[in-house]
C-alpha cells in the first residue's frame, strides 16, 4: 500500500519531529491527571476529559505561527484512533484563514493523501473543515477534489461530496448536481456507476440535506439523468428515495415519471398530477414493516438475557381496524395478503399471543424470512455479551430459496436469550458479511475493503430491546455504570464509529427498539444511515 512521503529535507523532518514532540510534551502535561484516571479508572467520565484536552491542543497547534503546524496537525490527525476526536480535528481546518494555509493543505493532501486508502477517513475529516470555513479557497479544493482528482478516485470525490454535505452548504449544491451529470473535462466516469455506484449514491443523500426551493429542479434534473444510467438496484433506490424527498411525492419506481416532472418543471402551474407510467406489483419484504433496498439483508437480533421480559402487544397490534383505514375516505383499506414465491399466503405474526420480547422478535423475523424470495440473500446476525452468526461457521450471504429459508426458521425458533448487550460488535459483524464470506480483522477495515463494498449488505436490520452494555474492546464489567468499561459502550462513540465504517458504504440500517430500550441510539444509526426506527415497546 502507498503510504504517505515526507519530504526529503532533513531540516524540516527535524522540525517537524520537535513539533510532534512538542505536542505530545504539551498534552502530557496538561492532561496528566486524565491520562492517569483513565490508566487506573477506565472511566468514560476521564475519556471525555481525554477527548476534550486532545482537541483543544490540536487547536492551539493550528493556531500558532510555526510554519510546520499544518503538516504536523495533518499528521497527528492521522494518527487519532478515536473517531469522535478525529472529527472534530478535521473540523478544527475550519479556522484557517489565508490562501497560503488552504494551498499548504491542498499540497498534502494532492502529494499523498489523496487515492491512498490509509488516508481516507483522515482527508474526509479536513474536507469536512474546509467545507465548515466557507472560503473561497476552501471551496476551490473541494471543487478540485471532485472534478481534477483521478477519474478512479471514488473514495476522495465522494469524501468531497460528504464535506459538502456535513457542512449543510446550500451554496454548493450546484456541485452536487455537476457531479451527478458532468460537464466535458469532469474526471468524473458515469458509465461505471452500475458496478460502483458509491459516489452517486453520495449525490443523493448530499441532495436531500442540501436542496431548497432555488435549487431543487437543477438538483432534479441531474438525479434523473444520472438514474437513466442504469445505475445498481441499490443506488436506483437511493435515487428514488431522494426523488420522492424533494418532490414531496412517494417513492415512485419509475424514471420516466420522474423525467416528466423534470421536464414540466414540478408542474408548477398546477396541481400535482401523475402520468401513466408502469408499476411493478411486486411487494418488497419487510421487518417490522420497513423495507430494505437491495438484495442482501442482514438481520441482527438482540439475544440479551432482557429480551426474555414480558411484551404486550397494544391495541393498534392486535385490532388494526382504526389503523388500516384510508385517512381520506374513513373506509377499511383492503387486507394486505403476503404469499411466498411458490403461492403460500404468509399469515402475519399473531400478536395477542405474544408475551415476551424474544417472542416477537422471533415471530418477526420468521414472517420476514417468509417473504423473501429467491432473488434475495440474507444472513442472521445474533448478539449478547458475544456476536456470532445464526450458524456459527456459516458467515456469507445465502441465497433465500426454499430450503435455506425453511432452515433458518428452524433455527430461529429455538433462539435463548442470555447474557449482555455488544450493539457495536454485533453491528460490526453485519458490517464484515459478504457474499464470499466473513472478513477477518486481517482483511482491513469493512468501511474500504473492496469485497465489501462490491459484494456487503445493502440493507441491515437492527433490533434491540435496551442500550449497549458489553463491547468487543471491553474486559471488565464496572459496577457503578452496570456495563462493560469499553469505549464503545457509549452510544455517541457507537454512532460516530458506524458513521465513519458507512461513509462510503452507505448500507442503508432500519432500526428497531422492543420494549424500553436507547431512542436516542437507535434514532441517530437510523437517521445517520438512511433507514427508518420502529419503536415497539408495547403496552405498559
Amino acid at each position: 500500500m502507498k503510504r504517505f512521503k515526507h519530504t526529503n529535507n532533513a531540516r524540516l523532518i527535524a522540525s517537524i519531529a520537535l513539533a510532534v514532540a512538542a505536542i505530545m510534551i504539551s498534552i502530557s502535561s496538561v492532561g496528566a491527571g486524565a491520562q492517569a484516571l483513565i490508566e487506573q479508572h477506565p472511566t468514560e467520565k476521564a475519556r471525555i476529559t481525554a477527548r476534550k484536552e486532545r482537541v483543544e491542543h490540536f487547536k492551539e497547534v493550528l493556531a500558532t505561527e510555526d510554519k510546520d503546524r499544518i503538516e504536523v496537525a495533518m499528521e497527528t490527525l492521522h494518527e487519532e484512533a478515536d473517531p469522535l476526536v478525529a472529527r472534530q480535528m478535521g473540523e478544527a481546518f475550519s479556522a484557517l484563514k489565508t490562501d497560503a494555509e488552504f494551498k499548504e493543505v491542498e499540497n498534502t493532501l494532492a502529494r499523498g493523501w489523496f487515492g491512498d486508502e490509509e488516508y481516507v477517513y483522515s482527508s474526509l475529516y479536513v474536507l469536512i473543515g474546509l467545507a465548515k470555513s466557507k472560503k473561497p479557497k476552501a471551496d476551490e479544493l473541494l471543487r478540485n477534489a471532485i472534478f481534477e482528482t483521478k477519474t478512479k478516485d471514488t473514495f476522495t470525490k465522494s469524501a468531497a461530496i460528504e464535506a459538502i454535505r456535513f457542512a449543510n452548504r446550500k451554496d454548493l449544491a450546484s456541485i452536487v448536481a455537476r457531479t451527478l451529470s458532468p460537464e466535458k473535462g469532469d474526471k468524473v466516469d458515469t458509465k461505471k456507476w452500475k458496478d460502483d455506484a458509491m459516489l452517486p449514491i453520495s449525490c443523493y443523500i448530499a441532495a436531500e440535506d442540501l436542496h431548497n426551493d432555488d435549487n431543487t429542479i437543477e438538483l432534479m434534473r441531474a438525479i434523473v439523468t444520472s438514474l437513466e444510467n442504469n445505475l445498481s438496484e441499490r443506488g436506483r433506490w437511493y435515487g428514488i428515495q431522494c426523488c420522492a424527498k424533494l418532490t414531496g411525492y412517494q417513492p415512485i419506481d419509475d424514471i420516466k415519471f420522474w423525467r416528466y416532472w423534470v421536464e414540466t418543471n414540478g408542474q408548477k402551474d398546477g396541481e400535482k398530477k401523475e402520468p401513466t407510467v408502469s408499476r411493478t406489483n411486486a411487494q418488497p419484504p419487510t421487518f417490522f414493516e420497513l423495507e430494505p433496498a437491495g438484495k442482501r439483508l442482514v438481520y441482527v437480533i438482540d439475544i440479551s438475557e432482557s429480551m426474555e421480559n414480558p411484551w404486550k402487544a397494544p391495541p393498534e397490534l392486535i385490532d388494526p381496524a382504526e389503523k388500516d383505514k384510508d385517512p381520506v375516505t374513513g373506509k377499511q383499506k383492503p387486507k394486505e395478503t403476503r404469499k411466498d414465491e411458490d403461492g403460500n399466503e404468509i399469515k402475519r405474526p399473531e400478536y395477542k399471543l405474544i408475551e415476551t420480547k424474544i417472542e416477537l422478535a422471533k415471530a418477526e423475523l420468521i414472517y420476514s424470512i417468509q417473504q423473501l424470495d429467491s432473488s434475495y440473500y440474507f444472513n442472521v446476525v445474533l448478539y449478547n455479551k458475544e456476536h456470532s452468526f445464526l450458524f456459527e461457521d456459516e458467515s456469507e450471504f445465502y441465497k433465500a430459496d426454499k430450503s435455506n429459508r425453511n432452515r433458518f426458521i428452524e433455527a430461529v425458533k429455538e433462539l435463548e436469550p442470555v447474557s449482555v448487550t455488544n450493539i457495536h460488535g454485533a453491528l460490526l459483524r453485519a458490517f464484515r458479511t459478504t457474499e464470499d464470506g466473513y472478513l477477518e480483522e486481517d482483511d482491513g477495515d469493512p468501511g474500504l475493503n473492496e469485497d465489501a463494498l462490491e459484494k456487503g449488505a445493502d440493507t441491515i436490520f437492527f433490533l434491540t430491546d435496551g442500550w449497549p452494555t458489553w463491547s468487543d474492546d471491553s474486559t471488565e464489567w464496572s459496577k457503578s455504570s452496570n456495563s462493560g468499561e469499553g469505549a464503545f459502550v457509549n452510544g455517541e462513540m457507537i454512532t460516530a464509529d458506524i458513521w465513519r465504517t458507512n461513509v462510503f458504504r452507505r448500507v442503508v440500517i432500519h432500526t428497531v427498539g422492543i420494549g424500553n430500550h436507547d431512542k436516542d441510539l437507535l434514532k441517530d444509526l437510523s437517521g445517520q444511515n438512511h433507514g427508518k426506527y420502529r419503536d415497539m415497546k408495547g403496552e405498559k
